[in-house]
């Protein structure tokens, strides 16, 4: 995942401080930087950065009152990490809805907890994923995606409308891209927890069901893999409902991730 950040900062050692530490971090891109509140309005403007680090006293006025003109023009705002010398500016830091408060100069450790937070909160906004193929972008809603199996530098993606969606990247590097409501229950496969039906920690599998892609996933998983796949009728079920299909696969539980599986559902 690359994130896109503006600095707006009028002490230059504190913006060579903070840029400095960010080479560490390679998907983190730099879009602009602006000594004033004016040219830090322009630059978002411009750019649409997915973070901000706002200085809280810059030289004509303060960050917060550049919020309030900010959002005057935007109705999505970035995360923004408030940086200051001052900590008595905290509380209207929170009252600002900023994410993280940061003190000058700067802790390594304490920036690394604030990239962590803008991280995490980030993720749990996604609603689509973004890939590129020979044919162009495809754009993929995440409410549609039951399940991601791995196969060697690809992966396919699974649909609730039945279409299998194969792309050139890692389930690892999928599963960065992913919000909380997708887990990983196997080296081999990423779930979304929407569908989830059952889980058996003793027998260590995972039930999945859902009403139409799930019948084309035996074609694409090896006889080694401990899945089964069947649909049951449920017309008996359903009331004024005569012949509605539900399929079911049974994935397995990787050891590595049975303890994570537990500490989140159960």
């Amino acid at each position: 995942m690359k994130y896109q950040y503006v600095i707006i900062e009028d002490n230059v050692k504190a913006i060579e401080s903070l840029r400095l530490f960010l080479k560490h971090y390679p998907d983190y891109q730099e879009k602009g930087i602006a000594h004033t509140s004016k040219k830090g309005i322009l630059q978002i403007l411009e750019h649409k950065p997915d973070l901000i680090f706002l200085d809280v006293e810059l030289e004509a006025g303060t960050g917060f009152e550049m919020l309030r003109e900010l959002r005057t023009h935007l109705t999505k705002m970035p995360s923004v990490i408030m940086i200051t010398s001052h900590d008595h500016y905290a509380k209207e830091a929170v009252n600002n809805d900023a994410l993280y408060f940061i003190s000058k100069p700067f802790d390594p450790d304490e920036l690394e907890m604030a990239l962590h937070k803008f991280e995490k909160t980030f993720l749990q906004k996604v609603k689509h994923l973004k890939f590129k193929n020979a044919e162009g972008h495809v754009i993929l809603n995440l409410e549609e995606i039951i399940l991601i199996m791995s196969d060697s530098n690809y992966a396919y993606l699974f649909k609730t409308d039945g279409e299998i969606i194969p792309v050139s990247k890692t389930i690892k590097d999928i599963e960065t891209r992913l919000p909380d409501s997708f887990i990983r229950i196997h080296k081999s496969y990423i779930v979304n927890s929407t569908f989830i039906e059952m889980i058996n920690t003793n027998v260590k599998n995972v039930i999945i069901t859902s009403t139409t892609s799930l019948k084309n996933l035996k074609s694409k998983v090896s006889e080694k893999e401990n899945l089964d796949l069947h649909k049951n009728d449920l017309a008996n079920k359903t009331v004024n409902t005569a012949h509605k299909n539900e399929y079911k696969a049974v994935l397995p539980i990787g050891n590595s991730y049975l303890e994570k599986l537990k500490n989140t559902f159960l």
